[in-house]
C-alpha cells in the first residue's frame, strides 16, 4: 500500500489555523487499474462567510488545469458520483475510469450563489497501471511451533470502493473474515484475516493470498498474489513422510520428507548437514541436487534412478559436522515396485439425464513429480485441464478434469482415461487405463411415421400409420394428430393408427412420450388422388388492364395426379371458341370486354372453370400543367398550378412535386395548387393516379424575377497595391432579368462619388486608402455591394504635426510619420544614430493604422552638447527625414545664441529670397538649356526620385533634362490631378503654400517655446560636364552629401517662414566646399512666405 498510494496531508496541527479558509484534502496520487473504476477521497473547507452558501445547488467539477470553469471542465460528475457537498465531502467515484487521463486533477466547487471556487491548494495525480497492485501479507514470514494460534492478514488496495477486490486463501486453513478498511489518507484497502492452529502438516507448504480485481469495461478480471512458506517446529525429534510409495520399475521416484529437531539442536542446522537413507544393509547418500534444503527441515529426496532402491523400508538419517547426528526411526517409508497403477475415475459410474453438465476426473499416482504421467481421454468430449495435486501425505497425483454436456449420443459408449508413464532407464513407456459406460436418460428421439400401403392412394380409401422412436427409458405413450395449416387436431393413440383419407391431402404426425420428456415426428403427407377440382382462372395483371396490352391468363386447379392438359376458350355470347392450350395463355386484349374459361384434365377426369371477364382500362394520359398567371412572375408572389389529364377510370389523386436538380420533393395534392415562388427558378410537375396506374407531366419552369442579389466586388490584383498603380474592379451579381447597368462609386466618409459604369472598372489608386462599391440595376430594382477598401503601399512621409516642446527640465520632440507598410523611425544627434540611454528617452505609439509617432526626450543639461536632431522614417519602399532646430532650446547661459540667432535667421531669409529670385530669372532665360522634369516629394518635403539611383555610384539614368520636384499632395490640392502634366515650375502650376493649421501641419496658435517653422530638406543635384550624367544624392541617410536646412523663426522676430521649399544649394558655405561643384548648372525651387501676423489680424 505504501508504494501504491501516497498522500499529501494537511497536518492536524494546522487545521485550527486553516479553519474558516478555502482548503482541500485529497491523496497526492492514486494508481488506477486500467478498465476498472476509481474513487477519489476528497474533503474541503470554505471561508466562514461562504458557509451558508453550501446548499443543494452546489456542483463538483474536476479538470487538469488550475484555471478552469464549469464550461470547460474535463469531468462533470453527477450528484450520484459525489459525496454530500453540503457537508464538505467532495469524494468522487468514476465508474468509467476511461474518462480520466494520466495527469493531475483539481477540484472546483460551483453553487448558484456567490460560492464559486477552484481549490488549487492540492491536486491528485492519476496514474493508470496495467497490472494490479501488489498485496501485503502480515506477518510476511511465519515461524511458530506446532499448536500455536496463527492469524494471517492479507491486504489489497481498493481504488474503487464500490468494487473492491475479492480475496481468497490457498489452502483455506481456517475461518477468514474480510473487511474494507480506511487508511489515514482516506483511501481504502480490502483485508482478509485467516486464523488457524499451526500443524506439522503446514510446515514447508506455501500459503498464498489471491486478489481478484473486477473490471468495469467488460474485459477479463485480473489477479495479484502473494505468499509465504511457514516454518512449523515441534521442539522435539520428529519426521513426516509417506508410509509407503509404489514405484514403477524404470522410473524416478520422489520421497516427500520433513523433519524437526530438538530446540537445542536447531542452530546446528547448517550447510554441512547431509542426508542418508538407510535400510539396515546399505546407506544411500542424497546429494544436494537430490534433496531439499536441510536448513529448512526439508528432507524431500529425488531418486532419478529408482534401481538404487530396493523393495524395503527406508529410514532417514541426518549428519552435520557438529553434534547434530540423528537417525529418525519414528517413521520410515516402504518402497514397492509395481506395474503402472490404474487411474481412478471420479465418479466411477455415470447415470445422468441428457443436457446435464458432467465433470469426469481422472487421477493417476505420480511417484516422480518431475515426470508425472500424461493423461488422455477417449473420446475427447470437451475441454480438459491437467493439474498436479498434493495428497495429505505430501505425495502427488496427476489429475485431468474433462467437462462436457451429456447427450443421448453418449449413451452406452465407453469413456476411457489412459495414463502414460515415461521411464528414465530407456525402456518403453507403459500405460494404464480405466473406463466407464455412461447411462444417459433422454426423451424420445428420431421419431418417424410410416404409411401402409405406401405411395399414392385413391380418394376415400383406408391407410395404416405407424410411429417409431428411440428413447431411454422406452416410450410409454404414442399420440396422433392431423395438421390443418396452423391447427393441430388430436385423432388417436397407439403405435399404429388406421384412418380413411379424404380427397384433400392431409398432413399427420405423432408424439412419443417417456419419463424424461416428449418428442414429435415431422409432418407427413398422404398422396390422395382425384380428378381436377376448384378450377380457377387468374389474370395478370389482375383487375382492369390497359387497352391493347398483353395479359396472362393462368388456369389453376386442385388435382392428383397433376393435370396433364389445359385448354382455353373464349365465350362470345353462346358461342365458345377454342383459343389455345397450356397452363398459361398470353393474349392481347382489346378495348371491348372479353370472356374466357379453361378446362383441366388428368388420368382421373376433366373439370372446367367458370367464365372470367377482363375490364380494359388505361392509366392517365396527356397530363399537363398550366400556370396562372402565365409568363414571368415577381419574386415571392403566389401562382396557381393546375394539373389536367385523360384517364379511365377517373383520376382519384393528384400529387405535386418540386424538382431541385436530381431531387424530387413532394409539395402537395389536389387538382390545383397555390404556391409562393422563391427567388430562384423552380421546376414543378404533377402526377395523376387512378386504379390502373400513375402518369406524370413534363416539368414546367416558372420564371421568377427579382432584383440583383449577392452583389460582390473583386479586385485584380488582389492584396496591397503600390501607390498610383492601376487596379481592375469587377462587379458580380445574381439577377433575373439580367443586370442592365453597373455603376461604380467611391465612398469618402459620408460622401459617395460616381466614378464609372460597366461590369469592370480600371482605376488608378492614390496614397490614401480608397473605398469603393458598385450598384447593379435591372428592371426590378437596384442593389448595391458592400464597401470594398483597397490597401495602398506608399513611401514614408513625416507629417507637419511633428514638433518640439521645451519644458524646464527637458526638450520633447515628436516625429509623426505615415507610410504603408508601417515605417520604422531612427533618431540622429549631430549626424550619429542614437538609441535609448540615460541622457534621453525614445518611445513610440500608433496614432492610426498608418500614422505612428516616435517621441524623443532630451534632458535640458544635454541640449547644449548637440546642434542637430534628425528623425528618419523608413519602410520597404523608401525613407523620409526631418531635422529639428536645437539651438533654440539651448540654455540662456549662452547669450550669443539667443541674441544672434534671430538676426542670423532674418538675414538668411532675406538672402534666400534674393537667391530664389535670381534663380527664377535664370530659369526663365535658360529654358532651352535646362528643362524641368517633374518628380515627387513626400509630405515632409523629402525628394523621391521618379527614377531611383542605381546601386553603383548613385548614378541616375542619362537625361538631358534637369529634374524639378514638387509636393504631389500639394499639386492635387492645387487642382493638378496628375503630376506628370506639369511642364515647368512656373508660378501658375506650382502649388501654393498650405495654410498653417491645415492637415499635416502644425497649428499656428501654438504658444510657448515651440519652434514655429517649416522644415525642408534641400537636395543638391549636380550635372557632370564630363560624363553628361545626372547624379542624385541619397536623401535618406544622415551625414550624406546633401544639405538639410532648418528654418526656425522665433516668435516676435519674424513670422514669415518657408513652406514647401524645394531643395536648393548655396545656403551654407561649408556644404558647397564639400559637395557642390561648379558643374551645377541650374536648380529650381519655389519659396512662398506667409505672414502669420496678418493672419492673426484677420
Amino acid at each position: 500500500m505504501a508504494g501504491t498510494l501516497t498522500f499529501l496531508l494537511i497536518s492536524s496541527l494546522l487545521q485550527g489555523a486553516l479553519c474558516g479558509t478555502f482548503n482541500v484534502t485529497m491523496p497526492q496520487n492514486i494508481n488506477v487499474l486500467r478498465g476498472s473504476c476509481v474513487t477519489i477521497p476528497c474533503s474541503f473547507d470554505v471561508e466562514r462567510n461562504h458557509k451558508n452558501n453550501l446548499d443543494d445547488s452546489c456542483k463538483a467539477y474536476w479538470s487538469d488545469s488550475t484555471s478552469f470553469k464549469s464550461e470547460n471542465a474535463k469531468l462533470k460528475p453527477t450528484k450520484e458520483m459525489t459525496g454530500d457537498l453540503t457537508k464538505k465531502d467532495c469524494t468522487t467515484t468514476f465508474n468509467n475510469a476511461s474518462l480520466l487521463q494520466s495527469t493531475k486533477y483539481y477540484f472546483r466547487l460551483e453553487c448558484n450563489n456567490a460560492l464559486i471556487y477552484t481549490f488549487t491548494q492540492a491536486g491528485v495525480d492519476i496514474s493508470f497501471i496495467d497490472a494490479p497492485p501488489s498485496l501485503t501479507l502480515t506477518p510476511s514470514t511465519l515461524e511458530v511451533e506446532k499448536g500455536a494460534s496463527v492469524s494471517l492478514t492479507c491486504s489489497a488496495p481498493a481504488p474503487c470502493w464500490s468494487h473492491p477486490p475479492a480475496l481468497t486463501w490457498s489452502p483455506n486453513l481456517g475461518q477468514s473474515q474480510e473487511t474494507l478498511q480506511e487508511n489515514q489518507d482516506k483511501t481504502k484497502v480490502r483485508t482478509s484475516v485467516m486464523s488457524f492452529t499451526a500443524s506439522h502438516l503446514h510446515h514447508g507448504n506455501k500459503i498464498s493470498c489471491t486478489a481478484v480485481y473486477q473490471k468495469q469495461d467488460g474485459s477479463l478480471d485480473v489477479t495479484a498474489e502473494t505468499s509465504l512458506t511457514p516454518d512449523i517446529s515441534s521442539g522435539t525429534w520428529g519426521i513426516t513422510m509417506p508410509q509407503n510409495i509404489n514405484v514403477v520399475s524404470g522410473t524416478c521416484v520422489i520421497i516427500p520428507c520433513f523433519f524437526d529437531v530438538e530446540k537445542s539442536f536447531k542452530n546446528m542446522l547448517d550447510h554441512t548437514c547431509r542426508a542418508y537413507w538407510i535400510n539396515g544393509a546399505a546407506n544411500l547418500l542424497a546429494t544436494k541436487v537430490m534433496r531439499g534444503d536441510l536448513t529448512k527441515k526439508d528432507c524431500t529426496t529425488t531418486f532419478n534412478n529408482a534401481s538404487l532402491l530396493k523393495s524395503t523400508k527406508y529410514y532417514f538419517r541426518l549428519e552435520c559436522d557438529n553434534a547434530l547426528k540423528f537417525t529418525f526411526t519414528q517413521a520410515g517409508v516402504d518402497i514397492s515396485f509395481i506395474d503402472p497403477p490404474s487411474p481412478t475415475l471420479t465418479p466411477s459410474t455415470l447415470e445422468v439425464e441428457e443436457g446435464a453438465s458432467v465433470s469426469l476426473t481422472c487421477s493417476a499416482p505420480a511417484p516422480c513429480w518431475s515426470h508425472p504421467p500424461a493423461l488422455t481421454w477417449s473420446p475427447n468430449l470437451g475441454q480438459s485441464q491437467e493439474t498436479l495435486q498434493e495428497n495429505q501425505d505430501k505425495t502427488k497425483v496427476r489429475t485431468s478434469v474433462m467437462n462436457f454436456t451429456a447427450s443421448h449420443l453418449h449413451h452406452g459408449n465407453k469413456i476411457s482415461c489412459t495414463a502414460v508413464y515415461q521411464k528414465q532407464d530407456g525402456s518403453p513407456d507403459v500405460t494404464a487405463e480405466t473406463s466407464l459406460t455412461p447411462d444417459i436418460s433422454y426423451s424420445p428421439k428420431n421419431i418417424t411415421v410410416s404409411i401402409r400401403p405406401s405411395g399414392p392412394v385413391p380418394e376415400n380409401s383406408n391407410v395404416s400409420l405407424t410411429c417409431s422412436s428411440n428413447a431411454n427409458p422406452a416410450v410409454r405413450n404414442y399420440t396422433w394428430y392431423r395438421a390443418d395449416g396452423d391447427q393441430e387436431t388430436f385423432i388417436g393413440t397407439g403405435t399404429s393408427l388406421n384412418i380413411k383419407v379424404s380427397r384433400d391431402r392431409r398432413t399427420f404426425f405423432c408424439k412419443a412420450e417417456n419419463e424424461i420428456g416428449v418428442g414429435r415426428s415431422s409432418r407427413i403427407q398422404i398422396d390422395v388422388q382425384y380428378s381436377p377440382k376448384n378450377i380457377t382462372v387468374s389474370v395478370s395483371p389482375s383487375g382492369p388492364v390497359p387497352e391493347n396490352s398483353n395479359v396472362s391468363l393462368t388456369c389453376s386447379s386442385n388435382a392428383n395426379p397433376a393435370v396433364r392438359n389445359y385448354t382455353w376458350y373464349r365465350a362470345d355470347g353462346d358461342q365458345e371458341t377454342f383459343i389455345g392450350t397450356g397452363t398459361s395463355l398470353n393474349i392481347k386484349v382489346s378495348r371491348d370486354r372479353r370472356t374466357f374459361f379453361c378446362k383441366a384434365e388428368n388420368e382421373i377426369g376433366v373439370g372446367r372453370s367458370s367464365s372470367i371477364q377482363i375490364d380494359v382500362q388505361y392509366s392517365p394520359k396527356n397530363i399537363t400543367v398550366s400556370v396562372s398567371p402565365s409568363g414571368p412572375v415577381p419574386e415571392n408572389s403566389n401562382v396557381s398550378l393546375t394539373c389536367s389529364s385523360n384517364a379511365n377510370p377517373a383520376v382519384r389523386n393528384y400529387t405535386w412535386y418540386r424538382v431541385d436538380g436530381d431531387q424530387e420533393t413532394f409539395i402537395g395534392t389536389g387538382t390545383s395548387l397555390n404556391i409562393n415562388v422563391f427567388r430562384d427558378r423552380r421546376s414543378f410537375f404533377c402526377k395523376a393516379e387512378n386504379e390502373i396506374g400513375v402518369g406524370r407531366s413534363s416539368s414546367i419552369q416558372i420564371d421568377v424575377q427579382y432584383s440583383p442579389k449577392n452583389i460582390t466586388v473583386s479586385v485584380s490584383p488582389s492584396g496591397p497595391v503600390p501607390e498610383n498603380s492601376n487596379v481592375s474592379l469587377t462587379c458580380s451579381t445574381n439577377a433575373n432579368p439580367a443586370v442592365r447597368n453597373y455603376t461604380w462609386y467611391r465612398a469618402d466618409g459620408d460622401q459617395e462619388t460616381l466614378i464609372g459604369t460597366g461590369t469592370s472598372l480600371n482605376i488608378q489608386v492614390f496614397r490614401n486608402r480608397r473605398t469603393f462599391f458598385c450598384q447593379a440595376e435591372n428592371k426590378l430594382g437596384v442593389e448595391r455591394s458592400n464597401v470594398t477598401q483597397l490597401e495602398i503601399h506608399f513611401l514614408p512621409q513625416i507629417l507637419f504635426s511633428s514638433d518640439c516642446v521645451k519644458t524646464a527640465s527637458q526638450v520633447n520632440c515628436s516625429c509623426d510619420t505615415e507610410g504603408n507598410p508601417s515605417p520604422a523611425v531612427q533618431w540622429y544627434l549631430n549626424g550619429e544614430p542614437v538609441n535609448q540611454s540615460g541622457g534621453f528617452e525614445i518611445f513610440s505609439e500608433t496614432l492610426n493604422i498608418t500614422v505612428h509617432r516616435s517621441s524623443f526626450i532630451l534632458s535640458q543639461p544635454h541640449v547644449k552638447h548637440f546642434s542637430t536632431l534628425l528623425c528618419r522614417s523608413f519602410n520597404s519602399l523608401g525613407s523620409a527625414s526631418q531635422q529639428f532646430c536645437m539651438s533654440k532650446f539651448k540654455s540662456s547661459a549662452e547669450p550669443q545664441g539667443s541674441v544672434l540667432y534671430p538676426a542670423i535667421v532674418s538675414t538668411l531669409v532675406v538672402l534666400l529670397l534674393v537667391l530664389m529670385c535670381v534663380l527664377l530669372f535664370v530659369i526663365r532665360t535658360q529654358t532651352n538649356h535646362c528643362k524641368p522634369k517633374v518628380g515627387l516629394i513626400d509630405e515632409n518635403n523629402t525628394v523621391a526620385m521618379i527614377q531611383p539611383p542605381t546601386e553603383e555610384g548613385n548614378e541616375a539614368p542619362n537625361t538631358t533634362e534637369e529634374s524639378i520636384y514638387a509636393n504631389v499632395e500639394r499639386l492635387r490640392e492645387a487642382g493638378v490631378v496628375d503630376p506628370k502634366v506639369v511642364a515647368e515650375p512656373s508660378s501658375t502650376n506650382l502649388p501654393s503654400a498650405e495654410p498653417v493649421g491645415a492637415r499635416g501641419s502644425k497649428n499656428s496658435e501654438n504658444k510657448g517655446d515651440k519652434c514655429e517653422a517649416i522644415y525642408s530638406s534641400v537636395n543638391w543635384k549636380a550635372k557632370s560636364k564630363k560624363k553628361k550624367e545626372e547624379t542624385s544624392v541619397d536623401l535618406n541617410s544622415p551625414g550624406s552629401y546633401y544639405l538639410e536646412e532648418e528654418k526656425c523663426i522665433v516668435e516676435g522676430i519674424n513670422r514669415n517662414f518657408v513652406s514647401n521649399a524645394l531643395e536648393m544649394g548655396g545656403l551654407y558655405d561649408e556644404v558647397g566646399g564639400k559637395n557642390v561643384k561648379k558643374e551645377v548648372e541650374c536648380e529650381y525651387a519655389q519659396v512662398k512666405f506667409k505672414d502669420k501676423t496678418k493672419k492673426k489680424k484677420k
